[in-house]
């Protein structure tokens, strides 16, 4: 993701979500959001793979997506979000839904950089985290990836 290796264009993704750990570092929910159009040429190469490819993107977004909603303080659409997500992601989304709403409750000079940006970089790794264990090796740079049936 890091490096523009595979294509012409890099992603800052990595960067960003690690940086959202920082403090007194505010991020830009822009820089979050991923494009995989680049991926669709492969899509018929292995379904299974770009499914789950796709699946991931599509949490990771949804995640994005409600803290777009939130800021625009579009209720019908974090509802919306909330409700069509599974459990486990529609908990995440509630919690932030409840710690934006509820800012004013914390002592915190710049909410977003000190309880916010903290919490969105923890539901982010934990998607990554509950990807399926690989066999591999890799720093952004390459991967090594051996497809078993």
């Amino acid at each position: 993701m890091d490096t523009n290796f595979f294509k012409t264009e890099r992603f800052l993704v990595r960067k960003e979500v690690n940086h959202l750990f920082d403090r007194d570092y505010r991020g830009k929910i822009d820089k979050l959001r991923l494009d995989l159009d680049y991926l669709s040429e492969f899509q018929s190469i292995n379904r299974q793979a770009f499914e789950r490819i796709i699946h991931y993107y599509q949490q990771w977004s949804a995640i994005i997506d409600i803290l777009d909603a939130l800021i625009k303080k579009d209720d019908s659409l974090v509802k919306q979000l909330i409700e069509s997500s599974p459990e486990e992601l529609s908990s995440e989304m509630k919690m932030l839904a409840w710690l934006y709403r509820n800012a004013d409750r914390f002592p915190a000079v710049d909410f977003w950089a000190s309880v916010l940006s903290p919490q969105i970089a923890c539901i982010l790794r934990n998607l990554e985290l509950g990807l399926p264990e690989g066999l591999g090796c890799g720093h952004s740079i390459l991967s090594i990836v051996r497809i078993e049936d």
